[in-house]
């Protein structure tokens, strides 16, 4: 990657590398300041293999503190500020980062690990510049993300190099990158999906545009960002892209990623939508499917370069053409493993029985195989939804409110308004005095916002089925 974006840096220095609001940074200018931050990075300890925290803001900061922390020999671990701080800290925690890269403002709220690089203080860049001279090995470890975890916490996935590599490839190629393009970068970079939007554009040559927040809540904004800025390229999540796509023919835009959440409408535009497929542990994108038309349930596509999909049934054989089974994944973007979840690596990345010595990853997704070669999604096989296009184990849910004094049982549900979105509702059995208000401020102090119910039911017992367990069917809708 470093190599690819290096190549970028002599071709075309002086080309915007990345805008944010009124700043542009070019990419002679990306890389020194990379550069100068690796050099205090080596300084206080940083060496191959460590990994490395990020708590910030979406910003050129960030994006510098990436390519910082590889030309040091680590690995990033982003964390969103706007996490509650026991989610915070349980990820410091389960990393043991050698160092935490952040800002004056999260540093002086406490409870962060002693030492922690501001990256807003200007004694930080004032070190000496100069190439840092490391390039990172092609197994080396990239990134680690966290996703929701089905036991209570949330696990971190482990990306190496040639696995992103891959994928940036892959989309500089299949969507045509060029230095011309302007690229929007809408999501938290603590999502997998950031990092299709900022790697390809950096090794394209191409220029990089941060979207303010607000602008992701109010889209005649963001249509209007788009034009004004000549956006080429954006990702969004499925709901957001079916709302966007469903207002606006933008003027700027040729192509639109939509991911995250199954398509439910098209709206024929002159941009090219494409439904994008693939979960964490196989480096963002699996699969894309150019949609030209309403489908009664929209394909998902073919595998991207160096992957293979098959679709499984329960005794490990795989299925003919049309007939459903889990989507298993096999190539060059799988995952290292869980970071220091043996047990859930053994389960989930298992031996490719079509592939001696390599490894598949077992998705948990429900799918088939189309004549035409494409794939179809039709939903999950355990207990993990997608809310506003992200992921949510709905157990690390229960599991949180279960922790809760007075709650004796909990089970949440996802549901579906009358506008097809999904929301969650939990219903407890619990103490007279256990309040829906009082628990769901608890809660945000544990949980990430897109984790938290809409609704919060109590229920003097649980319904059971003839075999003892919740009967989801039979539990009441909210008012």
């Amino acid at each position: 990657m470093l190599d690819l974006f290096l190549e970028q840096v002599g071709l075309s220095p002086d080309h915007p590398a990345i805008v944010d609001g009124d700043r542009s940074i070019s990419y002679r200018e990306l890389n020194t300041r990379a550069d100068r931050l690796a050099r205090l990075l080596a300084a206080k300890g940083v060496k191959d293999g460590d990994l490395v925290a990020i708590l910030i803001e979406r910003s050129v900061e960030m994006v510098v503190a990436v390519l910082a922390i590889w030309k040091a020999g680590g690995a990033y671990v982003p964390i969103n500020p706007h996490y509650p701080p026991e989610r915070q800290l349980y990820i410091l925690d389960d990393t043991k980062c050698a160092l935490l890269l952040t800002s004056k403002t999260y540093a002086a709220r406490g409870g962060l690990p002693a030492g922690a690089v501001c990256l807003d203080d200007p004694a930080t860049w004032s070190g000496p510049a100069g190439d840092s001279r490391r390039k990172p090995a092609r197994d080396d470890l990239a990134y680690v993300i966290y996703t929701s975890g089905s036991t209570g916490n949330p696990k971190g996935v482990m990306i190496e190099h040639q696995s992103l590599l891959n994928m940036c490839c892959w989309y500089k190629a299949s969507h045509g990158l060029q230095p011309d393009d302007h690229k929007a970068q809408c999501v938290s970079f603590t999502f997998d999906a950031s990092v299709l939007e900022i790697f390809p554009c950096l090794i394209a040559g191409a220029t990089l545009y941060i979207v303010p927040d607000k602008l992701l809540q109010w889209l005649s904004g963001l249509n209007k960002f788009f034009e004004r800025n000549q956006i080429t390229i954006a990702s969004l999540t499925t709901p957001l892209g079916e709302m966007f796509m469903r207002l606006f023919d933008n003027r700027s835009l040729r192509l639109l990623d939509i991911s995250g959440d199954t398509l439910k409408r098209f709206t024929p535009r002159n941009y090219q939508v494409l439904n994008s497929y693939g979960p964490t542990e196989y480096t963002v994108c699996t699969s894309d499917f150019p949609v030209d038309r309403q489908y009664d349930n929209f394909p998902i596509g073919k595998p991207i370069w160096n992957t293979a999909v098959y679709v499984m049934d329960n005794n490990g054989r795989r299925q003919p053409v049309g007939e459903p089974g889990e989507l298993c994944i096999a190539g060059a973007g799988n995952a290292r493993s869980y970071l220091n979840r043996p047990e859930l690596t053994a389960e989930k990345f298992v031996d490719d029985p079509f592939r001696p010595g390599q490894k598949m990853y077992r998705t948990g997704d429900l799918g088939r195989q189309l004549a035409d070669g494409n794939l179809e999604f039709l939903g999950r096989i355990d207990y993990q939804v997608k809310i506003r296009g992200f992921r949510v184990e709905l157990g690390e849910i229960e599991q949180a409110i279960i922790r809760q004094d007075g709650v004796h049982e909990a089970v949440v549900v996802d549901r579906l308004d009358p506008a097809g979105s999904k929301f969650l509702c939990t219903y407890i059995v619990a103490d007279p005095g256990v309040a829906a208000e009082s628990l769901l401020k608890s809660l945000a102090q544990h949980l990430p916002d897109y984790m938290l119910p809409s609704y919060i039911i109590k229920l003097d017992r649980m319904p059971l089925n003839f075999s003892g367990k919740i009967d989801i069917k039979t539990l009441p809708a909210p008012n």
